[in-house]
């Protein structure tokens, strides 16, 4: 379930986003807009960003973190998601928080304070400062459940499997050790559905499937940014073309590619799927790295 802004259950006007319901909901407010507000500058908050600044409506951005998507592919691209957002109108307020969303007249969202003090008008808000797993059905069935820190979930291992014998987690849910066994719980379809394929494997006794390469996209404005690998916040970045509005970067950690990372280069990031099936030095790839 997403997290909504403490406070806020009963003002009108502020909006979580996750299912289909929560979509219609905030377009069935746009019409009647002026300034939103998106709280928390994830895939999910630059994503509605984009599309209700693209709607003509006044739009900031207020994040926490140094840049938008800094915990996800970390500053130095963050700072380039940064200048199309404001190459797109977007204002974006970052290293700050909002200490309070004020109602007006009518229990309707007026404006919110952020906890530098400064004010900024709203009458829409949409919060996108994460989602909690819901696993309140598994109360007294001894299932262990992973720690907050590394994201919730169903604790399993490499194959999905739980702490209960012949029992396996998939999808959002789940939080399934990584290749370097790492716990992480990923939020991305394709990956619960390489997730049911490991699962149906193990279950059956058939061969064991290869894990893909992860990916995902995110579409903001005209541009899709395209995320290939296991890219981390601390890893090494290479952006290796910029033109002021598309780029291309390759991330690194201990000398290996682990990651590209691309905007409007569609064919330049797929082409590298080959190099993250197998280790690859980054230094094939940027000689001087």
């Amino acid at each position: 379930r997403p997290r909504a802004f403490p406070g806020t259950d009963a003002m009108s006007g502020v909006h979580t986003l996750r299912t289909f319901a929560d979509a219609l909901a905030v377009r069935s407010a746009i019409d009647a807009a002026q300034n939103a507000v998106v709280i928390g500058a994830g895939f999910i908050g630059c994503e509605v960003a984009a599309s209700l600044s693209s709607q003509g409506i006044d739009v900031t951005i207020v994040e926490p973190a140094s840049t938008p998507l800094a915990l996800a592919l970390g500053p130095r691209i963050g700072a380039l998601v940064t200048r199309m957002h404001e190459a797109n109108g977007v204002t974006v307020r970052t290293g700050v928080g909002v200490a309070e969303i004020v109602a007006g007249q009518g229990g309707a969202v007026r404006e919110i304070t952020l906890d530098d003090g400064s004010v900024v008008p709203a009458d829409l808000v949409v919060a996108g400062i994460g989602s909690t797993p819901v696993t309140d059905y598994l109360d007294g069935s001894n299932i262990e459940l992973a720690p907050r820190d590394v994201g919730g979930g169903i604790a399993c291992d490499a194959q999905g499997r739980t702490s209960a014998p012949g029992v396996y987690a998939v999808g959002d849910v789940a939080n399934w050790l990584d290749a370097a066994g790492d716990p992480r719980r990923v939020e991305h379809w394709n990956h619960t559905v390489e997730q049911a394929a490991i699962v149906a494997a193990d279950i059956t006794g058939g061969e064991g499937v290869t894990a893909a390469v992860p990916y995902f996209w995110s579409d903001q404005f005209d541009l899709k940014i395209q995320v290939l690998g296991d890219p981390r916040a601390d890893d090494d970045v290479h952006v290796v073309s910029d033109d002021g509005k598309k780029f291309l970067a390759y991330y690194s950690r201990a000398g290996m590619l682990t990651a590209v990372v691309g905007a409007g280069k569609v064919g330049a990031v797929m082409k590298t799927r080959p190099k993250l099936l197998t280790p690859t030095p980054i230094s094939e790839l940027v000689p001087d790295a």
